[in-house]
């Protein structure tokens, strides 16, 4: 069932002060995921139960795909203020969210609250694709099949995907465009946060059109075949999707502002809830867990130093087995 989607309006976020009963790590594990947080038991137990209806979503609209033998659980982590996550490191600060993997750790961290869900939506879907297709994707296809499914909404009876994305449609109403042949580059050498931010809008935007326009999904799945196979990205839209990149970005901007975009409903599946378990993490995760993460996944700019602060860290504890 599809239904028209500019009824949605942009909202405020307010962010509430955290009690004091429940500033304590947790880690919420279901099937797929661990979740950590300084959240109350029912907040983390929420989010984990979120991350399997999508993971579940994701798995149901690529054919079953998603289930690998053996694969180890994501770990989730859900902070305040996203820099938490990086303690001997910085991010840039138009970073809300990201997924990372390394040798030490596969994890995705994103901040708490709406904007927080959506991020870890998106982040998730990252870790979906690429730990279960094998597949090269184009880098704005990667980004822009993310924001397309991270909307994603599951109420009691019913599941919507594909809505608009509030934030990109808003970014592309102001005017905020790169050209679409660097959208399409195999490198679109992006600089700054507008150029990154029109970047991600207009890969959910060609994503949606792409997805869900007649007669378009099939140029798509020719189109992606080509790049796996090796074509320039630029190249092989121009032969299986539109040989006149100006002209299809015309049709995009128009559809941008047409009674054609659209979103899914169907009926929620009856399904059986997720298992989950909360476990409350010892005292000294406040000051080692994030340093210990960080730690596992790259190599600090300054190790002796970093490796120092977390040992200072962990002395303030004897005996917590974390520390």
């Amino acid at each position: 069932m599809t239904g028209m989607i500019w009824r949605y309006l942009l909202c405020s976020l307010v962010l509430l002060p955290t009690s004091p009963a429940i500033a304590a790590w947790r880690v919420a594990e279901s099937d797929h995921f661990r979740v950590y947080g300084e959240q109350s038991e029912t907040q983390l137990r929420e989010r984990a139960a979120l991350l399997e209806d999508y993971s579940a979503l994701l798995r149901l609209l690529t054919n079953g795909t998603g289930d690998v033998a053996g694969a180890p659980r994501l770990d989730v982590f859900l902070v305040g203020d996203i820099a938490e996550t990086r303690p001997f490191g910085r991010l840039d600060r138009y970073v809300g969210g990201y997924y990372t993997a390394s040798a030490g750790r596969i994890a995705a961290f994103a901040e708490t609250g709406e904007f927080g869900q959506t991020i870890l939506l998106h982040e998730y879907t990252h870790h979906f694709m690429l730990g279960n297709t094998g597949v090269a994707y184009p880098k704005w296809y990667v980004e822009g099949f993310a924001e397309y499914f991270s909307t994603a909404q599951f109420k009691p009876k019913t599941i919507e995907f594909g809505s608009v994305s509030r934030g990109r449609a808003l970014q592309l109403a102001r005017g905020n465009w790169l050209p679409l042949t660097r959208v399409l580059a195999r490198d679109p050498q992006l600089k700054g946060g507008e150029e990154i931010s029109a970047f991600y809008a207009e890969s959910w935007l060609l994503s949606h059109y792409l997805q869900r326009m007649p007669g378009q999904t099939e140029k798509l799945r020719a189109y992606l075949r080509a790049v796996a196979a090796g074509a320039d990205p630029l190249a092989a839209f121009q032969q299986h999707v539109d040989p006149d990149i100006r002209h299809f970005e015309r049709q995009l901007k128009s559809y941008m502002s047409s009674r054609d975009i659209t979103y899914s409903r169907f009926d929620r599946p009856a399904a059986t809830p997720a298992s989950i378990t909360v476990t409350a993490l010892p005292p000294s995760a406040d000051a080692v867990l994030l340093k210990l993460t960080s730690l596992e996944l790259s190599v600090p700019r300054d190790p002796a130093k970093a490796l120092a602060a977390t040992r200072a860290a962990a002395a303030r504890f004897p005996g917590d087995p974390l520390a």
